[in-house]
């Protein structure tokens, strides 16, 4: 784009600006090489920028220019990847526009399905995304100007008009961009414009579309998701998540008391058949969004049926964090700690829901060969993670395994080695119950299996596996020998000590770890305990 084009869209015929708008879209300059460009100093030159913004929304006013809508909206949104240069550009007449051409004004947004041309439309809820996602200027100019009232006005429509899937689609994905950068429009959203109830209907009918249907709340079948519903739920759920987020600490506002519908739908969605590449998304926007909920609300997707509670939707949530353990970019604290959070709080709070995670998590030992970091399976991953350098994934891993364990150090210890768990119990003050209480609850004795109780008193609970007796490297040595060999031990560990390298600790009454000024003190340490 030069000075010479502009004249030539300035003065030309809507042929001349359909080249020129043609070219600049479709060139390669400005398509290939710059499809990841995100500036256009090339174009601040004799004032071009400036001049290309005024034509282009000059045109989309004009009426008898409705056959290049499309191709000025296109440009526009190329051009609104320019963070630098946006807000110079953008003022709140030329949004209005964009909302006309969005049909998000007055009316317009419950006569969408009497447009002939929605192609028009998605361009210009693109627009809208990207200067949104681009400009907090655009970001305060659509929290006040009825942009949220006139996408809530067509969220209401999903169930009965006929409007294609791409518009729902931006409509969310422009709702989800505003409540995630102007926090103050979620309690207007909820209590003036009633968005949640309306964004649950619009998860309902997708469910319903899919096949899938509930009576009396209990579901009888559910839905297949193509691709176009998933990505049109999870844009949903976003919106949801911003909307019931806690924002401020407990009981300093309002808590969010989710419906039993709400809960019911996400076991759908999670329940739902869809396809392999989109799965893990869907699950992911939907244990996102439980993260907001209550625990005592999570027994809904445990539903009681007859005698039996109905465990597949939280077998669905383990598969995913099987699933996220196993992928070399999924064990993150981001991708993994929602799940767990979910899980763990699920487990705290209800009996029945601890159990059957437990039984899948933490089965009754029957391997007591190998390490418990060591194998593919959930404990042996998590197990693997509580020794890791991500401090806030450990802790996470820790608490959800403790939680399983029923908080009991004894049972921590038998499934993940005192070694493993070492960490927790030193943050906790748990390592004098630690030390004191070697062995496992009788609670735990009851879930013993015949493998464990054949090599029971074997198993090393610092490896957390069977460890063979040895003989004693000291067996031959005379006593001056030994106490040789133990002053080099100590001289060696003070060296370190003193070098900075090691810091030697000593468990204190609160059951936690407390440094020594020398390294005798540990031993004055273990007489205190053999008098015990």
């Amino acid at each position: 784009m030069d000075n010479i084009s502009l004249i030539r869209m300035e003065d030309g015929t809507l042929e001349d600006i359909k080249s020129v708008l043609v070219m600049f879209t479709e060139q390669v300059v400005f398509s290939d090489q710059n499809k990841e460009s995100f500036t256009f100093d090339n174009l601040e030159k004799d004032n071009v920028l400036q001049r290309l913004w005024t034509i282009v929304f000059k045109h989309l006013k004009d009426k008898n220019s409705e056959s290049i809508y499309e191709l000025c909206l296109k440009t526009l949104r190329i051009l609104s990847r320019d963070k630098v240069n946006l807000e110079k550009c953008i003022n709140d007449q030329r949004i209005e526009d964009l909302l006309e051409h969005a049909a998000l004004k007055g009316t317009n947004a419950e006569k969408v399905d009497k447009f002939k041309e929605h192609a028009i439309i998605v361009e210009a809820l693109k627009c809208l995304c990207n200067m949104t996602f681009n400009s907090a200027k655009v970001q305060t100019i659509c929290s006040t100007n009825g942009t949220l009232e006139g996408i809530i006005r067509r969220l209401r429509l999903h169930p009965d008009a006929n409007i294609p899937h791409l518009i729902k689609y931006f409509d969310m994905k422009l709702l989800f961009l505003i409540t995630a950068y102007k926090a103050e429009v979620r309690t207007q959203l909820k209590e003036q414009l009633h968005a949640l109830t309306y964004l649950m209907e619009a998860l309902d009918f997708i469910l319903k579309e899919g096949g899938g249907y509930s009576h009396d709340n209990h579901l009888q079948y559910f839905p297949a998701l193509d691709e176009n519903a998933v990505e049109l739920s999870c844009e949903i759920l976003k919106v949801l998540f911003n909307l019931t987020v806690r924002v401020l600490p407990l009981g300093t506002e309002d808590d969010f008391e989710p419906s039993d519908r709400l809960i019911t739908i996400l076991r759908e969605l999670l329940l739902s058949s869809t396809p392999p590449h989109v799965q893990d998304k869907l699950c992911s926007n939907i244990i996102n969004l439980l993260t907001n909920m209550p625990a005592n609300s999570y027994e809904m997707l445990m539903p009681q049926e007859e005698d039996e509670y109905n465990s597949e939707a939280i077998d669905v949530m383990i598969n995913f964090l099987e699933n996220r353990l196993s992928s070399s970019e999924g064990a993150s604290y981001e991708n993994l700690s929602p799940v767990l959070q979910v899980l763990t709080e699920g487990s705290r709070t209800h009996k029945f829901l601890r159990k059957h995670i437990r039984m899948r998590v933490l089965p009754p030992l029957r391997d007591v060969m190998k390490k418990p970091e060591e194998g593919n399976k959930i404990r042996n991953r998590l197990c693997r993670l509580l020794t890791g350098t991500n401090t806030h994934l450990r802790d996470a891993v820790a608490e959800f395994l403790f939680v399983l364990c029923k908080e009991n150090v004894g049972r921590m210890i038998k499934y993940t080695g005192f070694g493993n768990a070492a960490g927790m119990f030193a943050s906790r003050g748990l390592l004098n119950e630690a030390a004191m209480n070697p062995d496992y609850s009788s609670d735990s004795e009851n879930s013993e299996t015949e493998e464990y109780k054949e090599y029971k008193d074997q198993i090393n609970p610092v490896i957390g596996c069977f460890d063979p007796a040895k003989p004693s490297p000291m067996q031959s040595m005379t006593e001056e020998q030994k106490e040789y060999e133990a002053m080099k031990l100590v001289n060696a560990i003070d060296k370190l000590h003193k070098g900075g390298v090691i810091q030697a600790c000593k468990i204190g009454e609160d059951g936690k770890p407390q440094p020594v000024e020398h390294i005798l003190q540990l031993q004055e340490e273990l007489q205190k305990q053999q008098l015990k």
